[in-house]
């Protein structure tokens, strides 16, 4: 597929993905702000969360694949993507669910630590929201053809596998978001943080 074809497609998605971006960066400013102001003082005082780190290996290269791989395979396939396929609505809850756990991870770290991590938030949590629009097309693809493919007259068959494809086509910027959140996530946590 051309790249201007996957951005064309991208583009057609763009109110699910504004909508995306919205649920997910917004809950995640909310979480930060109810776990550190509201929460924190009162339930969690002797709580100290570290900050995670995602491999312990001796090989920058290691560290980039693993960091990589399980962004790519636990989270965006696994956790955002494929529930959606199922149940559309799946994708949508579990990276609210994301952002949940992100706020509850950075809502205590030192402000040094979340604005060095703020790049790799941003491009991450944008490779999620792609993944989460990918889970909710699919799902809703076989569900309801309408939804996805408007005055278009398509089976579920037919609109399950052309979602499938601009599925697939759309996984191209998952994978290379998460590839410079990698990149920028070793560098930090090799140089930066050491």
């Amino acid at each position: 597929m051309q790249l201007s074809f996957l951005l064309a497609r991208l583009s057609a998605r763009g109110k699910l993905l504004a909508f995306m971006n919205f649920a997910f960066f917004g809950s995640f400013f909310l979480f930060v702000v109810l776990f550190d102001v509201v929460l924190y003082p009162t339930l969690y005082s002797d709580l100290k969360l570290p900050f995670p780190e995602l491999f312990s290996s001796s090989s920058i290269y290691l560290a980039l694949l693993n960091i990589f791989l399980s962004n790519l395979f636990l989270s965006a396939i696994a956790v955002i993507t494929l529930p959606g396929f199922i149940f559309f609505p799946l994708s949508v809850g579990f990276l609210l669910f994301r952002s949940f756990i992100w706020g509850l991870l950075f809502s205590q770290q030192p402000s040094l630590i979340f604005l060095v991590a703020v790049p790799t938030l941003i491009i991450e949590g944008e490779a999620y929201c792609i993944a989460a629009v990918c889970g909710t097309v699919v799902g809703a693809s076989w569900v309801k053809p309408r939804w996805v493919y408007g005055s278009e007259d398509l089976k579920r068959r037919e609109s399950f596998k052309r979602a499938l494809k601009e599925c697939i086509g759309l996984y191209v910027f998952v994978i290379l978001l998460l590839l410079i959140a990698a990149i920028i996530e070793t560098i930090i946590l090799t140089v930066v943080l050491k």
